[in-house]
Parts: structure tokens; sequence; C-alpha cells
């Protein structure tokens, strides 16, 4: 595997995530994240918000409206990983998206 740069990994997510946020439209409410605040709103501690490599998205009215199939669709066409969160006990209801599968990021960090 090649050298990982975060960075860059940084740059290309961002890039992807706004293309992809400029077709599905929603509100950004969180994106990066330190490590104090991960461990206040229950993160995992691998989340890939720590590397300002996810972001979570919200759309005005009811959670079961939002078009997740379709954010999930277009996500998918630019290798982004999208996760359905408006079910989550004791989170409030979000789409979350991110770079890459979960384990990756670990691999790519410490070869």
């Amino acid at each position: 595997m090649a050298h990982f740069n975060l960075l860059e990994a940084q740059d290309e997510f961002h890039r992807r995530f706004q293309w992809l946020r400029a077709r599905v439209g929603g509100t950004i409410t969180n994106c990066t994240r330190s490590t104090e605040t991960n461990l206040r709103v229950g993160g995992n501690p691998r989340s890939q918000h720590l590397y300002g490599l996810a972001c979570d998205l919200v759309w005005f009215g009811n959670p079961r409206t939002w078009p997740v199939e379709r954010v999930r669709r277009l996500g998918a066409t630019r290798g982004l990983v999208v996760i359905d969160e408006r079910n989550r006990r004791g989170y409030r209801p979000h789409v979350h998206v991110q770079r890459y599968v979960a384990g990756y990021l670990e691999r790519a960090m410490t070869t």
C-alpha cells in the first residue's frame, strides 16, 4: 500500500462530499471532531470524524422523507460510504457520510 497522506485524503473527501451535497442538499451538522467531543457525543473511538473524513447531514421535515437512498446511490458513485442514522437509539436523526469503509483508515495509517 502506498504511503497514506491524511491532508490529501481530507482534500479529496471534501471535494467528493461537496459534489454530493450540491446534488442532495441538506445541512451539515458535524464534520471534524476533537477526541473530547467524539467521546461526549458517544462517537466510535475510531470515527473518521476525528480525521476530517466524515460529515453528518440533516434535512428539514420528517426524517422518513429524507433522500437517504439518493444520497447513498450518488455517494457510491464517488466512493463515499453513506450510513443511515435516522433511527439510531440515543442519537438525533442524521445521515453519516464517510470516505472509507470501517477499518480501512486504521490499516492505511499504520503502513
